[in-house]
């Protein structure tokens, strides 16, 4: 009798896991800053609840780890980390281990989110705090140059604020209309000559746009222009001298 032999085919279904990572508001983020880190979770696009995610920050070049920590998504296939963002930080060495503590300003860092073996990332650089003052004259005359000046600083430690430059950029503006541009010192000064030609109260605001690490900081002061008062009018009187009538300037 002949032996018969049969194969069965089976079809699986895999789904495509994506795992995607973003943040509120988006970096570069700076010491201070509150920010919410989202990872959404979906298979075939779909939201998958109830799975784990590992968080983590790591450095540039993806060798030292700080762990955020485990969650777990919701309905949404989402889970939020609030997070304030810290001057430094402790990161582990993920070839040799060891405990580091790292500056985070003025440095490129990327958020990884993991979950059911896929990864999402979000480059993530921090900026350095950054402030600026701005010096004007209450009052000056329509059409003549006066001096605005101030100093531009970035948090190099908490609470230790040092001179931005030199040769940062500052830019002018009288009612949001630029009408100059400075560049700082090598401590962090700056001082521009700026005229403004019609009579009017007006709002001067400094600002450096962040260059880099460093973030956009801005000042703003008022500034009353006035026409120049006259310290010297010529008037045309008429005079009779030997027949002939002149003009005489008084």
């Amino acid at each position: 009798m002949p032996y018969w032999s049969a194969s069965k085919s089976v079809t699986t279904t895999v789904q495509k896991v994506a795992v995607e990572v973003t943040a509120s508001p988006m970096p570069p983020w700076k010491p201070g800053q509150t920010v919410n880190i989202v990872v959404k979770v979906t298979a075939d696009g779909s939201p998958l609840d109830g799975e784990t995610v590992q968080l983590y920050l790591w450095d540039d070049s993806f060798r030292y780890f700080h762990y955020f920590g485990s969650f777990t998504t919701g309905p949404d296939g989402t889970v939020t980390k609030t997070w304030t963002v810290p001057f430094s930080e402790s990161f582990i060495d993920s070839i040799v281990g060891g405990s580091y503590s790292f500056t985070l300003p003025c440095n490129r860092w990327h958020v990884e989110a993991s979950c059911l073996g896929i990864s999402g990332t979000l480059a993530a650089p921090i900026a350095y705090k950054t402030d600026i003052t701005l010096s004007v004259p209450s009052k000056v005359p329509a059409g003549l140059p006066s001096e605005v000046k101030g100093r531009l600083t970035y948090e190099a430690a908490p609470g230790d604020k040092r001179g931005l430059g030199p040769g940062k950029k500052v830019q002018i503006y009288a009612n949001n209309t630029k009408i100059g541009e400075a560049e700082t010192d090598s401590e962090g000064n700056y001082r521009a000559q700026v005229k403004i030609t019609t009579p009017g109260t007006y709002t001067i605001k400094a600002v450096f746009p962040g260059e880099g690490l460093t973030s956009m900081a801005q000042a703003v002061k008022t500034l009353l222009t006035e026409w120049a008062s006259s310290t010297a009018v010529a008037i045309a009187l008429p005079a009779v001298i030997g027949g002939l009538m002149l003009l005489k300037l008084r």
